[in-house]
């Protein structure tokens, strides 16, 4: 699943560029180089809370804890958002510092944006695909529209090795 094709297909990576005031080609070659790293981090949380379909089943649940599909909805809206469901998602999955490593380091040199914009873009591309994995599990073609096959391509995704 090439979740970034997804996210630019369905708009939100021009929405995310819109929120950032950026240009969208900075925003798609941010999302790029960030995404393997962003995966990586849930496919740990997901061998942390019990692996294959009951980690995945878990990892989604704590989405909902932060809006499911609405996490992505809120980046898509037209109005300023909030990047704080996305901070706290980026702490628990990557810790306290780990997230800036991400931003800072080799996605950075690859994708040429600056590491202050990756920064910013960090939470709310968080945010977007948290909340389009969540619609994705429970079926809302509403919010997640392209691609996928539900919570099957979501755990296809989580528990392959990298």
């Amino acid at each position: 699943m090439d979740v970034v094709a997804i996210l630019r297909r369905s708009g939100g990576l021009d929405a995310l560029a819109r929120q950032l005031g950026e240009k969208p080609p900075q925003v798609y070659a941010g999302a790029t180089a960030m995404m393997p790293g962003l995966i990586d981090a849930m496919r740990a949380q997901v061998q942390a809370l019990g692996g294959s379909r009951i980690g995945v089943n878990r990892l989604v649940t704590m989405f909902e804890n932060y809006g499911n599909g609405k996490l992505a909805e809120d980046v898509m809206a037209p109005g300023k958002v909030d990047p704080a469901p996305g901070l706290e998602l980026l702490g628990i999955m990557f810790g306290p510092e780990g997230a800036l490593s991400l931003a800072a380091g080799e996605p950075a040199r690859a994708s040429g944006v600056e590491a202050a914009l990756l920064e910013a873009m960090l939470p709310l591309l968080t945010m977007l695909t948290c909340g389009y994995f969540s619609a994705m599990a429970i079926g809302n073609a509403a919010v997640a529209p392209q691609g996928g096959t539900g919570f099957g391509a979501i755990v296809e995704l989580l528990t392959a090795q990298a």
